[in-house]
């Protein structure tokens, strides 16, 4: 089975970067023990200060839908959607080497 990995940007509701940035930090801490989390890396576009990219990497895509089933995940998803102004990309990666 095919590792799964993702690219996708948020773009901040005005005065909500900072805030967004935390809540997705918050969320990386959390991934790094998350079973089947191989990755998970919040980074602040350099040419737009209010879009932030994440790029995820799991173990497989079944890992990935799995999560998002979780009640904690759910709970910060939900915690962090009212920050976001716009979800402008969103990138589904297929792997090339193992």
């Amino acid at each position: 089975m095919n590792t799964f990995a993702s690219f996708g940007a948020f773009v901040a509701q005005e005065g909500k970067t900072d805030e967004l940035a935390a809540a997705l930090t918050q969320a990386a801490q959390f991934m790094e023990t998350y079973p089947g989390c191989k990755e998970y890396r919040v980074h602040i576009d350099a040419e737009q200060a209010d879009k932030i990219w994440v790029y995820e990497l799991w173990v497989n895509e079944q890992a990935h839908a799995g999560c998002l089933k979780d009640p904690a995940v759910r709970a910060a998803i939900a915690k962090g959607i009212s920050l976001i102004k716009d979800m402008p990309h969103r990138y589904k990666l297929v792997p090339v080497t193992p």
